[in-house]
């Protein structure tokens, strides 16, 4: 998820935000826009958008394991598909899938992420 930083002098929550404007909130599907249909936010395949469709417009299906959210009294749901990697981390998912070093840049990410996680969500 992104959001801004609520502690302003934390450069590395700073740098993640602005990393999330560029990577995820420009993926943002509009689906009564002009999204070609085979347009996926963030990296996900059509197949995975519509299994956490079909999740969520299950009776009953619209819960928080399913990042799913509906105002009581409308017939509106929102789903909030998980980013795959930190915002701060994608230009180096990217470089890995442009180089073909993904099988090294990936798990790196993955050991470092939950640390920079911590560090972007608390005050240093």
């Amino acid at each position: 998820m992104v959001d801004f930083p609520q502690w302003l002098l934390n450069p590395v929550a700073l740098l993640n935000a602005v990393a999330g404007f560029q990577y995820v909130h420009g993926t943002y599907l509009a689906p009564n826009g002009d999204d070609p249909p085979t347009e996926t936010p963030y990296g996900y395949s059509v197949d995975e958008v519509q299994q956490y469709v079909a999740a969520a417009s299950a009776p009953g299906g619209c819960t928080t394991e399913n990042y799913c959210q509906q105002v009581p009294g409308s017939d509106t749901i929102y789903i909030t598909l998980p980013a795959r990697y930190l915002p701060i981390y994608q230009p180096f998912i990217d470089l890995g899938d442009a180089t073909g070093t993904s099988m090294l840049v990936v798990p790196i990410i993955d050991l470092i992420s939950p640390a920079t996680q911590t560090i972007i969500e608390n005050r240093l």
